[in-house]
Formats: C-alpha cells, structure tokens, sequence
C-alpha cells in the first residue's frame, strides 16, 4: 500500500536496490520469490580440487561443468540463491565495477585465513563455489545461484519511502 492507502504495483513484492543511495545513483530491482529457497543441487569441485584448479580458471570465466564420471573430484552441493557475507568482509569487495566469482574468491580466502575463520564461513565458501560452476548444456548457463533481477519503473511512492534514508545517511 502506498502511504496515502492506495495499492501499487509495489505491494506484495520484494524489493532491493543496487548502486549507492546517499548519492541517489541506486537502481530499484524486484527480487524474485525464489530468493530465499535452495539452489539446484550442482556438481562442483571438492575444496582441494578447487585450489588446484582456481589459478588455472580465467578471471571472468566459470569452470566447465564437471561430468558425472568424475565423482574423485566432485561432489553435489546445494545453497541459498543469496547468501550472507558479514559485514566485517563488505569493504573488500566494493566496487562499482564489480567482481567476477573468481575474484571474489580470491579476496575473501586470503582474508578468511588470516582471520582463522574458514570453518565459520564454510557457507559463504560453498555457495561461491557453485557460482564458480556453470548449469546447461555445453557449460554455456549461468550459475545454479545466479538469479534474474529487474528493474521496475519507478513509482512516486517509493521514492517517498527512500528519502528519509538519504537524508539519514547523508548526516554521517
């Protein structure tokens, strides 16, 4: 409902933004329903064929997809379709430009041993290893993770609801 009571094509929908909100460059994108349920079960690399492999994979490219022959190195996994990076690790993946899966990996695994905190990011880790993987035939679709975004036209309602949280931000 908008705040004067009346429905927009907002209501029962889950919304996001992307980009940065104190300089209004955000984009508004509907999430899909599906955001919080599990991923399809992927066949990924174990963690010690992972290490083995990651520096060989091209900064922007995923794995092919591993054949079910190769169950020495493989194993099935499954996630969320988002996932939860603490708060402490956002800094070091900003950027405007973005990061391909294997890039993020990179960063956060140098950070994550030397906090000592594998273990308790063994959730993070897994779900950046099915995104690592590619779904479809001929290794040509996107990760079991990856999730369609759009972006609604705006309407006057929300962007009522966003400005008391600029103007909140932009006291700091």
């Amino acid at each position: 409902m908008s705040l004067a009571g009346q429905p927009t094509p907002w209501d029962d929908r889950i919304i996001g933004f992307l980009g940065e909100i104190v300089s209004d460059t955000v984009v508004n994108v509907l999430l899909p329903e599906e955001i919080f349920e599990e991923s399809p079960e992927t066949l990924v690399y174990m963690a010690e064929t992972l290490v083995q492999e990651l520096p060989n994979l091209d900064v922007a490219a995923l794995f092919p997809r591993i054949r079910q022959n190769a169950a020495d190195e493989a194993v099935h996994r499954h996630s969320r379709f988002l996932t939860y990076l603490p708060t402490r690790f956002a800094n070091l993946i900003l950027d405007n430009k973005g990061y391909t899966p294997k890039q993020v990996w990179d960063i956060l695994i140098q950070h994550f041993q030397a906090e000592g905190c594998m273990e308790a990011m063994n959730p993070l880790l897994n779900w950046l290893c099915i995104t690592l993987h590619p779904t479809g035939q001929n290794d040509t679709g996107p990760p079991a993770s990856h999730l369609t975004l759009t972006s609604p036209f705006i309407d006057q309602d929300l962007i009522n609801h966003r400005n008391p949280f600029r103007q909140t931000v932009n006291i700091f």
